[in-house]
């Protein structure tokens, strides 16, 4: 691989993918350093890319960001699974190596969080609402299996979800993705984007056009982009926490002119881990906090305690699983001219939109452009 690029050539003999995680950053201006860019997860979302508002019953899907160079990156997506547990890829909580097989974990307090819809927006002029305190992980340097737990310094009063760690996906289920990654306009958006119905089209160990599936692994199509990396994909008939986004791809590499082209066509593969497959470390996590996990087609614990109590009131917080969401547009959708992109012409880019992002006074829309790193 050349160094100094954002992306990579795909291998079926390795699993690899363009990092959701390092294409945000690349389109932030925010790889600083020489070297290899990870691709982790690269490819398109039409749940996220071309998809709806998410609304506030959603607001378990939370903003990760770390701080780049004095400005606040938009990092990844996590899911809330209790009052300070959250959620995210493996890649997401640490610097990856440059053959893309190991993490050195950050200082959890490097990881900041952002909360509610427009949690996006909020990295660029607010202060974090949380940061980290305490990682869990594989207990290896490994980065997969690519799901780890970050414990937050403070609980919060947010909903949370139910999760599935009984069993896996299975293939031609349909599952809901939600994050705040880039969007088919190339631009981060105002308000957190989710996609609905999206079929499970293979189910590991089994190879597909882009990627070798391993057990507890599984893969939809377009389903993510720069910035959903560590996002939840969410069983369509229940609402539980089923998957978590790890690399996409669609064969083809980004484009400075079109920052999320690499996530769009027909192509795209999207990969996500199993929680099941992960059970382990979110005991774990749960085991180590005190708290009680809300598995699926179980009542929430905060139901359960007014049950015992006594308590006809229902549970405050939004603890239920939230109602279908209103399903998006289902627009054509083709793919870009793709070209190697270099940090170099990524930071162009981001120069015009953070230029444009200045010389934009109009108030914050579902549907305006924005560069969250733009000052």
């Amino acid at each position: 691989m050349a160094t100094m690029v954002c992306s990579s050539s795909h291998s079926r003999g390795r699993r690899l993918g363009r990092s959701l995680l390092l294409v945000s950053a690349c389109a932030l201006a925010a790889c600083s350093d020489g070297g290899t860019a990870r691709p982790r997860v690269s490819s398109s979302s039409q749940a996220i890319i071309n998809g709806t508002d998410s609304t506030e019953a959603q607001d378990f899907v939370v903003q990760i960001a770390i701080e780049k160079n004095g400005e606040m990156i938009p990092h990844c997506t996590g899911t809330l699974v209790a009052k300070d547990l959250v959620v995210t890829a493996r890649h997401c909580v640490g610097e990856l190596s440059d053959d893309e097989l190991s993490v050195t974990d950050y200082e959890p307090s490097k990881l900041k969080f952002y909360f509610g819809t427009n949690a996006g927006p909020k990295t660029v002029d607010q202060e974090p609402e949380a940061q980290g305190k305490k990682l869990f992980t594989n207990g290896t340097k490994a980065v997969d299996p690519d799901v780890a737990v970050v414990q937050l310094d403070a609980p919060v009063d947010l909903p949370i979800a139910p999760m599935r760690l009984a069993s896996g996906v299975t293939k031609g289920e349909t599952v809901d993705v939600v994050g705040y990654g880039l969007t088919e306009e190339n631009r981060y958006p105002w308000v957190r984007k989710q996609r609905k119905g999206l079929e499970v089209v293979s189910v590991g160990p089994e190879s597909t056009q882009h990627f070798d599936l391993v057990e507890g692994e599984f893969q939809i199509g377009e389903a993510a982009c720069a910035g959903d990396s560590g996002g939840p994909a969410l069983s369509s008939a229940t609402g539980a926490l089923v998957g978590i986004a790890s690399r996409v791809s669609n064969g083809e590499r980004p484009d400075e002119s079109a920052l999320a082209s690499f996530c769009m066509g027909d192509a795209a593969e999207d990969v996500y881990v199993s929680l099941a497959s992960v059970r382990e470390v979110i005991e774990a996590a749960f085991e180590a906090t005190g708290r009680t996990p809300w598995l699926e087609g179980e009542p929430a614990p905060e139901e359960k305690a007014a049950e015992e109590n006594g308590d006809d009131e229902a549970t405050a917080g939004g603890r239920t699983p939230p109602p279908p969401a209103d399903e998006g547009c289902s627009a054509a959708r083709a793919p870009s001219p793709r070209a190697p992109t270099t940090l170099v012409a990524m930071a162009i880019a981001l120069a015009a939109l953070r230029a444009r992002r200045r010389a934009d006074a109009a108030p914050r829309t579902s549907t305006a452009p924005r560069d969250p790193a733009g000052r």
